[in-house]
């Protein structure tokens, strides 16, 4: 498979090129260091006496967020939130937060999401019967981003809390989702959406439809850290301040917050929907979310090109590997053996696809 000869990028990914022989991907030609503001802008944004709330979900990013604004501003200052998908989060994810919180000393609210994870099911069954990719994140997520952002705001208001910091990364984009979704809809992803939603009955009660769509509005695309959303909360991209290290991140967490990975567990291991996610994405298209991240980090100099590479086939290998639990899990959800055989077979395209790397 042809990569990017800076970056290591496959240049199948969406708009990594438009010539047949171009060694470059079009993101190492137009890429431009991102600027951060820096300490004392970011400082300056929380200001010197309110309370400020932090997303956490148990990853070693979000934790490092927590770490620093409670030694810089304040553990009495600070209150985490965490929206918990009941039946989706590896338990180790909670123990990580409740771990940071006794060290932290501060306020660790969990706001309960029952909802999230039957749903899933369904969804997961329907888009089994229907698959469609380009729709994928937004049916197998929905309500992830409602969670994070409307109800964590709602909570807010409980404790007169106007400016809320989130840790999530710049690295961890994934344009191809957006391009699939916006292709599917001739040119528009609202367009692409509804497209898929209609295509698939089986999503179609009123309350999909209605976290489908808070989902929609409610993501990062929408530039929530840029201006009040309607519950009038400030909502602060730490990483627009401070460039990700991901190393150091992970060393912090370790060291001073007792973080831990489970065993045998990939990526993301904070929400199962990930690797059902992740196989389907590699199945159809050849890459997944890991692929722009690693080839990013290339960028800002974070990883050589070599490593990157070693990362992404490790990490998408394990996804593959990972394909027996799923399996297992899906006979838990009491799916009939056709949908189990169905995913069967998207996960024999991703091992085929998996020798090519």
């Amino acid at each position: 498979m042809k990569r990017c000869e800076k970056c290591g990028l496959v240049l199948i990914y969406p708009n990594a090129t438009n010539q047949k022989e171009q060694k470059e991907c079009n993101y190492c030609k137009g890429f431009k260091r991102r600027k951060f503001y820096g300490q004392q802008a970011l400082l300056d944004r929380l200001g010197e006496k309110e309370t400020i709330g932090v997303t956490v979900s148990g990853g070693k990013d979000s934790l490092f967020v927590w770490h620093w604004l409670v030694e810089h501003i304040g553990a009495d200052r600070v209150i985490a939130f965490n929206h918990r998908k009941n039946g989706a989060v590896h338990s180790l994810a909670l123990d990580n937060m409740n771990s940071a919180a006794e060290i932290l000393r501060t306020k660790f609210i969990i706001i309960e999401d029952y909802e999230f994870y039957p749903r899933f099911k369904d969804n997961l069954n329907s888009y089994l019967n229907t698959p469609n990719p380009a729709v994928m994140r937004a049916v197998l997520c929905a309500g992830c981003r409602n969670g994070i952002s409307n109800r964590i705001f709602e909570e807010c208001k409980i404790y007169n809390i106007r400016k809320v910091v989130n840790g999530s990364s710049y690295l961890e984009l994934a344009p191809f989702k957006g391009h699939h979704m916006a292709e599917f809809g001739m040119g528009s992803e609202i367009r692409g959406l509804l497209k898929g939603l209609m295509e698939n009955d089986e999503y179609l009660s009123q309350e999909n439809l209605e976290v489908i769509i808070k989902d929609h509005f409610n993501c990062h695309d929408r530039d929530l850290s840029k201006k009040s959303n309607q519950q009038y909360v400030d909502y602060i991209d730490f990483y627009d301040y401070f460039e990700n290290k991901p190393k150091e991140a992970k060393a912090l967490v370790v060291n001073k917050l007792k973080w831990r990975h489970p065993e045998n567990q990939t990526w993301r291991f904070d929400c199962i929907v990930e690797d059902y996610k992740q196989i389907i994405y590699y199945a159809a298209y050849g890459y997944s979310e890991l692929d722009y991240k690693y080839s990013e980090m290339v960028r800002y100099g974070l990883l050589s090109r070599e490593d990157a590479i070693a990362i992404v086939k490790r990490q998408n290998n394990e996804l593959i590997n990972n394909k027996e639990k799923l399996e297992i899990q899906m006979l838990e959800f009491g799916f009939d053996e056709q949908l189990i055989n169905q995913f069967q077979e998207i996960c024999k395209i991703a091992q085929i696809r998996g020798y090519s790397l």
